[in-house]
Parts: C-alpha cells; structure tokens; sequence
C-alpha cells in the first residue's frame, strides 16, 4: 500500500520594493530602487494528523534566508501544494527569491490553486479569497487596517508583526474550507490518490453508470465523502466506431 501523499496548504506575505520615483502615478521606469521585495511571513498547514496551522515571520525585511530555507523543506516533502493565486503568484514568488539567494530547484510537486478552480467552474461575483469565504458563509480575513500593518511592520512594531502572523494564519483556515467546498467541483482535479477515489483516497465509492469519452466508454464513480466524480481508469471497451467503406464498382 503505498503512503498518503503530503498536501500542503501555504501562503506568504511579502513586503514592497523601495524605490524612488517622479511622480506619484508612476507612468514611466523608477529613478532607483533602493530595496528590492522580500517575503516576509508565511504560513502553513499539512492535511491529515494533528491540523495545526503554524507560521513563522520574518522580523528583517534585509534578510528572508530562514524563511526560504524553511519554505524550500516544506516544497521539497510536499507531493501536492495548495494555494489561492498560488500558480500566479506565491509559487512563483518564493521560486524568485530562491532562484536570487541560490536555491536549488525542490523536488517537483503538483500544484492545486483554489482561484483557478473557482474562475474555471463558476461565475461569481468576485474570486477573492475573502470575498469567496464570506460568500459561502465560511468567516472572512483579519482586518489589516492597510498599509499602516505593513508599514508598522517595516518598522519594527511588535504589534504589528503579531498581527500581520495572525493574518497570515487565518488565510490558511479559510483556504483550506475553500478547498474543500471547491473540490467535488474540480473536474480537472489531479490524481493524489492511487486507490479508492482518487482525490481524497476514501473507500465509500458508489458506481453511478458509465461515462462516454469520444469512441470510449468508463465505468462512472461518486466519492460519498467528498462527493467528487471520477471515471475508471480502463474503458469498459475499446471498440472504435464503425466507418463505412466507399467501394467502386
């Protein structure tokens, strides 16, 4: 029996680059920038076990290695990692910053983006994150209050980077609820699991007829705990078409 696949539920935070500009509408290249962007807190969960959301800030926007060397361990154990714009953005953010401090690739993992599944299957007033969870009746996002938490931060404020880790925890729970209401509708869902369904690996799987597939036909499954649909992976039959043949006389 092979093991359960590691899922990762992650977010980050960054901080802005610093630099100087002409005029307030920036409608031409910077002058200088002075700092670059950096990743300044992030959170995280593994599915299954002991669910417990853990974070780590960054306390220095100069220097970001500790949570890039954490954030390159979590990548490398995960077998699937899961975020809301994280195909776009955060994924492709934490790449950036180990591409310029000299990272090493992690081991490949498959990526699920909960705003992918929400554009791709529904037409919804808004697909942000916390638009999203409060549409569903499933809590909303901590209250920055703006740019003040940010800048307090940059600062050094305590109470600020105390509430900038709580803000990027409670993103985690909502993204993780999202997920799970989204998923039975994820029809492009990747395979995570190798027996039972194939999204969430339970055993309570009921037939529900055939599915036909072009010139194929698929014995067709429900998921009774996550509700999702999947097909067999072989055709009930491999049977192509007939095609009649002209023949000259």
């Amino acid at each position: 029996m092979s093991p359960a696949p590691k899922i990762l539920y992650f977010d980050i935070e960054t901080f802005p680059l610093l630099a100087h500009v002409w005029s307030r509408f920036v409608d031409g290249p910077v002058v200088a920038i002075e700092r670059e962007w950096s990743i300044g807190c992030i959170a995280w969960q593994w599915e299954g076990g002991k669910v417990q959301v853990r974070s780590l800030k960054g306390m220095d926007v100069h220097d970001d290695t500790h949570l890039l060397n954490v954030l390159w361990e979590l990548f490398d154990e995960a077998d699937v990692v899961i975020g809301h714009n994280g195909n776009k953005f955060d994924i492709k953010k934490v790449q950036a910053r180990f591409l310029l401090e000299g990272f090493d690739p992690p081991s490949p993992f498959q990526s699920i983006d909960t705003l992918v599944i929400a554009r791709r299957h529904f037409a919804l007033t808004s697909n942000k994150l916390n638009d999203l969870c409060q549409a569903l009746g499933m809590g909303e996002k901590v209250d920055t209050g703006g740019w003040s938490l940010w800048a307090g931060c940059l600062e050094g404020d305590a109470r600020s980077w105390a509430k900038m880790e709580k803000y990027n925890k409670q993103d985690i729970v909502l993204l993780r609820d999202l997920y799970m209401k989204l998923r039975p509708w994820a029809t492009s869902h990747p395979t995570i699991h190798t027996a039972g369904c194939p999204v969430c690996g339970s055993d309570h799987i009921q037939s529900r007829g055939t599915r036909r597939v072009q010139s194929l036909t698929y014995r067709q499954f429900q998921c009774m705990e996550c509700m999702g649909w999947f097909k067999s992976a072989k055709a009930t039959d491999d049977v192509k078409p007939a095609y009649k043949s002209a023949v000259r006389r």
